[in-house]
């Protein structure tokens, strides 16, 4: 068993050099399977944790379960170099066989990474140990040195909150409070990168979803509860109908929450459960279909050929030229290939999705909706590729509508906003900066084109100062992009950076990374911006409405959740989740055998190699003294203990 020592009145949990401290409380309910020895204060707890909790007798059952958010991929080079070292590098992060760095991914060596786990428990210490006030002051980037003290918070309730000093929302707690999961958020890391597959990460969530299941999910096995439920009632508090889960995903974090989903249902499958309830929000969904065939080839020639063209190609062309955005399978296609039909064994029922059309940026690729999932953002899913077009006539699609020659999707987020979520009334809107850059596009190519006709031209002066683009793309962007104009130029470098095709062709980048800013900022917007009411002003309808509001509102009628009455009476409380869980509940379960499938099981069965206990060479001596253990040794202990 992993070694716990008790310092000063709290547990410390010391696991390859990380610390993590359990509260007084958590020691006071150990129960009886933990084992205390000498005067050292070491205990045993399964896997590093402290054993769960005893069932504790209750008049009626109560109603509180857990909330799971999988953010997506933690993309700052400074705080993940190793992952952007993967790119340059060329190596897939989910292929152990190439060795890639890991950075702050998912670790992809051992599936069921308790590092890759934050729980409510060691969000709660760090709080009270000064991390409360980081995410939630003014003083959010004054602080910025500081937060190395509280790496694991920033890195999983940092993603979710600190982003919107507008409404003052605390994302999780705006989360635990509808799905009736107080004092029990939980992050699990969803981050991968480039070249990741969203299949993959599906099978990686399956894993991680079993063990938090295993370690945090305080059910009990459904013949113990059957065995007491008559007289004590109260037991039900820890069946799968009084503790529902609801997994959120972000991004990359999207996948993972479906892979969490099925892990923990086949947990209550193992456990003897025949239905529970599950909750799934997809935001911001990162490869929710595959990218292959002719959506593939339509990708190369909507971004290769008509968009970016050999000026993005020639300098970054390592990333796109090698097919790293190819993917035979998506969400989508994986938990049909898993759980053996489209409607996902019903897990698709319980499921809302909330993804802007013009979520569409290069790097991201591919995005979009899932197919047949709930959708809070758009009438009909954008299965699209693109975010815009431009092409002669009216559009050919009722997702898109016409102006100027231009055709863009409804219900796109078309504001730019403030980083503490405020509108900023003064940028350009989305449209705006797509009609900037196609015309500065074209400007470039007509220069191009005249270059081509008339080569000893290519090296004339720039007309006009040449845009100093280490204030606009990030210095990661600008170093490739040196050492690729240093390849095509050699002794001509010098020369070129100061033309009149440098500073066009240089313009026509920076008229893109305005877009594709915009379009980024589509993207994180249903976790910055999920509270702010003014994001959805330009819709057709709901103009009133928030990004949490229509995620509400779609799903009323699948969620498994109460509205309470006006009272504040706990016993009335307790008759309306009965009532519930006995009624509107039932129609809202999930069948946990759909779990139990071949496909499924090989990453459970990965994932219990990995969560096998290791016994302490005492604890089977100890066990000898208490009498519980035959002796298997020699024949000289065999005397009276």
């Amino acid at each position: 068993m992993s070694r716990v020592r008790i310092v000063k009145g709290n547990i410390t949990k010391i696991i390859g050099g990380n610390y993590r401290r359990y509260s007084n409380d958590n020691i006071e309910n150990i129960g009886s399977k933990v084992i205390q020895t000498g005067k050292d204060g070491v205990w045993y707890g399964v896997n590093g944790e402290p054993p769960k909790a005893p069932m504790l007798n209750f008049q009626e059952p109560i109603l509180n379960g857990d909330v799971i958010f999988c953010n997506g991929y933690l993309s700052s080079p400074k705080k993940n170099p190793g992952s952007y070292l993967n790119v340059i590098m060329d190596k897939v992060p989910d292929d152990i066989t190439q060795n890639p760095l890991r950075g702050v991914n998912m670790n992809e060596k051992k599936l069921t990474d308790d590092v890759d786990i934050y729980t409510n428990d060691e969000l709660e210490m760090d709080n009270r140990r000064g991390g409360g006030t980081l995410y939630s002051d003014p003083n959010y980037e004054t602080t910025e040195n500081y937060r190395w003290i509280f790496a694991a918070k920033e890195k999983f309730e940092g993603y979710w909150e600190g982003y919107d000093n507008v409404t003052k929302k605390r994302y999780s707690q705006v989360f635990k409070e509808y799905f009736h999961a107080l004092g029990n958020a939980h992050f699990i890391n969803g981050s991968h990168g480039l070249q990741s597959s969203g299949a993959h990460r599906v099978e990686h969530g399956i894993a991680q979803g079993y063990s938090w299941a295993q370690r945090k999910w305080n059910i009990k096995e459904k013949s113990v509860i059957e065995d007491v439920k008559e007289k004590n009632p109260g037991a039900l508090s820890y069946s799968p109908q009084y503790k529902p889960v609801t997994v959120v995903g972000h991004s990359q974090g999207a996948a993972i929450a479906a892979g969490v989903a099925i892990g923990i249902i086949y947990y209550a499958h193992e456990m003897g459960w025949d239905e529970i309830p599950i909750n799934i929000l997809f935001l911001g969904t990162h490869q929710p279909q595959g990218l292959y065939g002719a959506d593939y080839d339509q990708f190369k020639k909507y971004y290769f050929e008509d968009f970016i063209k050999e000026w993005v190609l020639e300098w970054i062309g390592d990333i796109f030229t090698k097919e790293k955005l190819y993917q035979n399978q998506g969400i989508y296609e994986k938990m049909n290939e898993l759980l053996g039909n489209n409607s996902w064994g019903g897990l698709i029922d319980r499921s809302v999705q909330f993804t802007f059309p013009n979520d569409r940026a290069l790097f991201v690729t591919r995005m979009g909706d899932i197919p047949n999932v709930k959708n809070a953002c758009s009438e009909k899913d954008n299965l699209y590729i693109e975010s815009w077009g431009f092409y002669a006539g009216a559009s050919n699609s009722e997702a898109f509508f016409s102006e100027e020659g231009y055709h863009f999707p409804k219900r796109l987020l078309d504001k730019s906003f403030n980083p503490d979520g405020s509108i900023n009334e003064n940028a350009p809107t989305f449209r705006e900066c797509v009609k900037s850059y196609w015309k500065i596009y074209h400007q470039y190519t007509t220069y191009r084109d005249y270059i081509k006709a008339n080569p000893s031209k290519k090296y004339a002066a720039a007309k006009y100062k040449i845009p100093v683009i280490s204030k606009v793309l990030p210095d990661w962007f600008h170093t490739i992009l040196d050492q690729a104009i240093s390849k095509a130029e050699g002794a001509k470098k010098e020369l070129y950076m100061k033309s009149e095709l440098y500073r066009l062709r240089l313009n026509a980048l920076v008229a893109f990374e305005k877009v594709h800013n915009m379009e980024l900022q589509a993207h994180f917007a249903p976790v910055g911006l999920m509270f702010n009411q003014g994001v959805l002003s330009d819709w057709d309808q709901y103009q009133d409405q928030t990004i949490w509001d229509r995620i509400k509102d779609t799903g009323k009628d699948l969620f498994y959740r109460i509205d309470y009455s006006t009272t504040t009476d706990i016993k009335q409380k307790r008759k309306e989740e009965k009532a519930f869980v006995e009624g509107v509940g039932k129609s809202r379960m999930i069948k946990t055998n759909i779990a139990n499938t071949a496909g499924i099981k090989k990453w459970i069965d990965q994932a219990k190699e990995e969560l096998k206990i290791t016994e302490h060479w005492y604890s089977n001596i100890l066990e000898w003294w208490k009498g519980n253990k035959e002796y298997e040794g020699s024949g000289w202990a065999h005397g009276a203990r």
